[in-house]
């Protein structure tokens, strides 16, 4: 099937996953997070910068924030680091903001956020394609306006034409994430903590039998918060090789071993080996977060925060991310 030409999807792949979207309650000022440790299995959680900044943005505020400008300084690239770029969609609640968002998009994608009915999935799809669209100029003398993309035969979105840069774009109803590199492939997924249960509930259909027998030998209570990684972590891989849902799930694993330590398992059918990659799985703000990077290298993580989505970014820290598989 031949590859074509057109703006990038908000969901690369088609949800199987039942039940509500996410709970009620957002996250629009992150709330502060300590470290967390689930099932003997270490999880970072990320420190957000709390500072008077966020606070519900008002039109006085966005007259004074930092907008993307031609000759601006740009982010250095190479192929140790990858650029983790988070913002929230509720801070397009204003009219203002989310007006600066959509003179970022094109005629299609601005087609596309009209025909949402509800206007918490408008601000979704339109967080998402602003904060794209000003990332990628942040590493690019690109204007955000002028990106285009092209699919491939599974919809995965590349930039067209080619410019070295490599992202992968995740959102929910809170938080929109877009992780960029340099010449490698990236995956990354995001889900609401509170998704672990209706996760929990598909998992037989979703799970290899090594994660199933894994997920036996657990508590009850600790069930759900491993099905919540297991599926952000399936879903950075077969994003980050480009071909959704056509990669069978239940032919690659996820295995827990013991305290800190997770490695990949996979069927040689799916033509990849587990060597060739490195992930990460971190707790932000009320989600969980996990990314997948092409390469036996550990990289370097470099977290930016966009608020709103169109603004000049501001650098978060992100302390004692633990990669895996690990090296000793």
């Amino acid at each position: 099937m031949a590859s074509r030409t057109r703006e990038i999807s908000s969901v690369q792949y088609v949800r199987v996953l039942p039940g509500p979207n996410v709970p009620t309650s957002i996250y629009p000022t992150p709330p502060p997070l300590s470290s967390h440790v689930h099932e003997n299995n270490k999880v970072t959680s990320v420190k957000p910068r709390m500072t008077s900044e966020n606070k519900q943005l008002t039109s006085q505020s966005l007259s004074e924030i930092s907008h993307f400008e031609p000759g601006m300084q740009r982010l250095d690239m190479n192929h140790a680091i990858l650029h983790l770029w988070i913002a929230y969609p509720d801070d397009l609640l204003g009219e203002e903001a989310a007006q600066a968002c959509l003179r970022l998009l094109s005629e299609d994608e601005r087609a596309r956020w009209q025909a949402f009915k509800f206007d918490r999935h408008r601000r979704e799809y339109l967080a998402t394609h602003a904060l794209v669209r000003n990332a990628l100029s942040q590493h690019r003398a690109i204007p955000p306006e002028s990106w285009s993309f092209q699919l491939n035969a599974y919809g995965k979105p590349a930039i067209e034409p080619e410019c070295g840069l490599r992202f992968n774009l995740s959102n929910s109803l809170s938080l929109v994430v877009c992780l960029i590199a340099e010449g490698v492939e990236v995956g990354v997924d995001v889900e609401s903590l509170g998704r672990a249960g209706s996760i929990a509930e598909v998992g037989p259909r979703m799970f290899s039998p090594r994660e199933l027998a894994q997920l036996e030998g657990l508590h009850d209570d600790q069930r759900p918060g491993r099905c919540l990684r297991l599926w952000t972590l399936k879903e950075a891989y077969i994003k980050a090789r480009g071909m959704g849902l056509a990669l069978p799930l239940n032919e690659f694993s996820f295995v827990f071993d013991g305290d800190d330590r997770i490695h990949m398992e996979m069927d040689p059918s799916l033509g990849d080996k587990p060597e060739s990659w490195r992930f990460c799985v971190v707790e932000y703000a009320g989600h969980c977060i996990a990314t997948m990077v092409e390469g036996m290298s550990t990289p370097e993580v470099h977290l930016w925060e966009s608020r709103p989505p169109f603004a000049a970014p501001q650098r978060l820290s992100l302390d004692g991310e633990i990669w895996f598989p690990r090296n000793y």
